[in-house]
């Protein structure tokens, strides 16, 4: 495995835990009638794209170089999606 399929790797793993608490975040504030449809629907979009690029990795369609940059974008949003629905869902509490 090459420096650059490590990387993937390690941006992967990370976008899975971030996911889930994404998803965590976010039913906490649905249940506490704390979630905004607007919100609901960017979660949503931004929980869309990275499933779309997640599943580009496990195919030999784009370069790993591609890919790698890719990532690395969706996991700076899916870090600040995770922050933001973080300190509102802190705040329900």
């Amino acid at each position: 495995m090459d420096d650059v399929e490590r990387q993937l790797n390690l941006i992967l793993l990370e976008i899975a835990s971030l996911e889930e608490r994404i998803w965590d975040d976010t039913e906490r504030l649905r249940e506490k009638d704390r979630l905004s449809p607007q919100l609901e629907e960017y979660v949503r979009g931004i929980m869309s794209e990275l499933s779309y690029w997640t599943a580009l990795c496990t195919t030999a369609s784009e370069s790993p170089h591609v890919l790698l940059r890719r990532m690395e974008v969706h996991l700076t949003r899916a870090r600040r999606l995770a922050e933001k629905i973080e300190q509102l869902s802190a705040a329900c509490d």
